[in-house]
C-alpha cells in the first residue's frame, strides 16, 4: 500500500513504493506528496523512506523537503538498524539540504526526522537519537514477526516482545516515540 491513513495518528506515505527514479520520478513523488498535505492540512504527514540505495534515498528526501512547504510532514528513515546507518541517513539529509540550496528551489529542510523500527534487531540495536526528533516503533509487524517465529505459543511470544519493548525503549524514551499500530 502506497499510503495509509488513520484519523486519530495521521497519514503514513510509503515513498518507496511510489518512488519510479530519476528526477521525473522525484517530481512526481514531489507532487504526490504536496497533493496529500494540500487535500489534510490537518493531518501530519510521515514519509518514510527506506536507506537501502543512498542516491535513491536523497532524491525521496528532496521530494519530501519540498513537499514539506505546503503541509506538517516528517521524514521517517526505515531500514536503519546500526548507528552507521543512522549516520548516513543524517548524511542523506544534509546533501539532499545542500542540493536543493544549490538548484534554488523552494523546501522546507527543517521538519522532523525519525527512525522507523520495525524489526526486533533494530529493536534490540544501539541506534543513537542525536540527531533524530522521534522514533516510530511498527508494534503491528514486530508482533507479525514474533508471533511467526513462537513456534504456535504466541502468547509467550508476545511477552517476549513486551519486555524487549519496556527494557529497550527505555533508553529512547527521552525522545517522543510514536506508535502508529493501524498505520503500517
Amino acid at each position: 500500500m502506497e499510503a495509509e491513513e488513520n484519523k486519530n495518528d495521521g497519514i503514513l506515505v510509503d515513498c518507496s513504493a511510489l518512488f519510479e527514479g530519476g528526477e521525473e520520478g522525484e517530481q512526481r513523488l514531489y507532487e504526490t506528496l504536496r497533493a496529500i498535505a494540500e487535500e489534510s492540512p490537518e493531518r501530519e504527514i510521515s514519509a518514510l523512506v527506506s536507506c537501502d540505495q543512498k542516491e535513491k534515498t536523497e532524491t525521496q528526501i528532496k521530494a519530501v523537503f519540498r513537499a514539506a512547504v505546503y503541509g506538517e510532514i516528517s521524514l521517517l528513515f526505515g531500514d536503519v538498524f546500526t548507528n552507521e546507518d543512522a549516520e548516513e541517513a543524517k548524511e542523506c539529509a544534509q546533501r539532499s539540504f545542500r542540493s536543493l540550496l544549490e538548484e534554488g528551489r523552494e523546501f522546507n529542510g527543517f521538519i522532523p526526522k525519525g527512525i522507523l523500527i520495525d524489526t526486533p534487531f533494530a529493536l534490540l540495536s544501539k541506534i543513537s537519537e542525536q540527531g533524530f526528533d522521534f522514533f516510530c516503533l511498527d508494534e503491528k509487524r514486530l508482533i507479525r514477526l514474533f508471533v511467526g517465529a513462537s513456534n504456535g505459543n504466541e502468547v509467550a511470544a508476545l511477552q517476549i516482545l513486551n519486555d524487549l519493548c519496556e527494557k529497550n525503549l527505555q533508553k529512547i524514551s527521552k525522545k517522543v516515540l510514536t506508535k502508529r499500530k493501524n498505520m503500517i
